[in-house]
């Protein structure tokens, strides 16, 4: 049974805030996984982590977490080099389109560019399994516009409440950063069609509507009875509806994943907050999901990274058990998503340190440089 996944999601403010020192280069480096298991075997873990060692270190103990899920989902340790040809297409986009995304911009100004590295990872690693190259180069630049709409409003949400209404009747949004995101997410349909596109279209909105809600609430007491707010403020900013529909091909019917679909957003937002929390902890940060609980629950924050890492596989399983019943190339294109997840985290190093834990070459995924 779930430990964690169907308790008030009380952890609900976004880091997005990272820059990679990326350089744009004409030389392509093609996607490239290293077969390599840089962790030693472990057996499961007890339930109580605490129960391992009084002796071992924080650090110790994240990677005995890491260590037994990676061994529960079959994966060994591995990256994927970072893919300089996608990455060329999308900054070739980006220029064509008129979307802001100058390399070297004046201080003081924003650029896609600098969001680039995690857009064109997230669809090589997560979405590697898609054989349209314009299908990853659209979501490689889904997610590197709504990284930087995210990164413009932090703290200022002026324009970005008349998002949605100005998309709707056709009007001039109030910033360059949003004519952009809305000029881009009007191609939706020229890669979906009817529900999937829609969902995709409402996840976005969604977000931007995040942003909002999330500036309003600064400050503001979440009242005790107020017990599933966090869970909705969570989904509303999560984005996973649309990540969830990128895992299938376009011509594939609905039908096929949709009964999936809650379970796939929860499985998208919980293996974020495992794999992230490593880096969490080194920027001190107190107000996420594995913290907040941890409070509210009265146990360590390993305690509860420990269950909810149990839950993400338990997540995983119930997926399977339904798509063994459906088309068997859903279960391998969601089989192949998962694997992605993690070698996402484990690829965009400077974002997600988890390098510290287990050490890398480096020329492994986005340490990459061409020669």
């Amino acid at each position: 049974m779930f430990q964690l996944l169907e308790l008030p999601y009380l952890g609900a403010i976004r880091k997005l805030f990272f820059s990679l020192d990326i350089r744009h280069e004409s030389q392509t480096q093609t996607r490239d996984v290293s077969r390599r298991s840089s962790y030693e075997s472990s057996s499961s873990l007890p339930s109580d982590i605490s129960s391992v060692s009084e002796e071992a270190s924080q650090q110790e103990l994240i990677k005995l977490v890491l260590v037994d899920l990676f061994d529960k989902f079959g994966y060994p340790y591995d990256t994927v080099a970072y893919d300089w040809d996608l990455h060329n297409l999308c900054y070739e986009e980006c220029k064509r389109m008129g979307y802001p995304c100058d390399k070297s911009p004046p201080k003081g100004v924003k650029t896609v560019y600098k969001y680039l590295p995690a857009g064109v990872c997230l669809a090589t690693t997560s979405y590697g399994h898609l054989k349209d190259r314009d299908l990853q180069k659209y979501i490689a630049l889904f997610t590197t516009l709504l990284f930087y709409v995210d990164d413009e409003y932090v703290g200022d949400t002026t324009g970005v409440e008349m998002f949605g209404r100005c998309l709707m009747l056709g009007l001039p949004q109030q910033h360059k950063v949003l004519d952009s995101l809305a000029d881009f997410l009007k191609g939706t349909y020229s890669h979906y069609q009817g529900p999937v596109a829609d969902i995709i279209m409402t996840s976005a909105l969604n977000n931007v509507a995040s942003m909002v809600v999330e500036n309003k609430m600064d400050g503001v007491e979440l009242h005790p009875q107020a017990r599933r707010f966090s869970t909705f403020l969570k989904v509303l900013s999560g984005n996973a509806e649309a990540y969830s529909m990128f895992v299938f091909p376009p011509e594939i019917p609905i039908e096929e994943y949709i009964q999936i679909l809650p379970e796939l957003v929860t499985f998208i937002n919980a293996i974020c907050d495992v794999l992230s929390f490593h880096k969490e902890e080194l920027a001190g940060e107190t107000i996420n999901f594995i913290s907040t609980q941890a409070k509210v629950r009265q146990k360590s924050k390993l305690q509860v990274l420990k269950e909810l890492a149990d839950d993400v596989f338990e997540c995983h399983q119930r997926i399977l058990r339904v798509l063994s019943e459906k088309d068997p190339r859903v279960k391998v294109w969601y089989e192949e998503f998962a694997r992605g997840c993690f070698f996402f985290h484990t690829s965009l190093d400077m974002r997600y340190r988890l390098s510290d834990l287990f050490p890398l070459k480096p020329n492994a995924g986005l340490y990459a440089k061409e020669k």
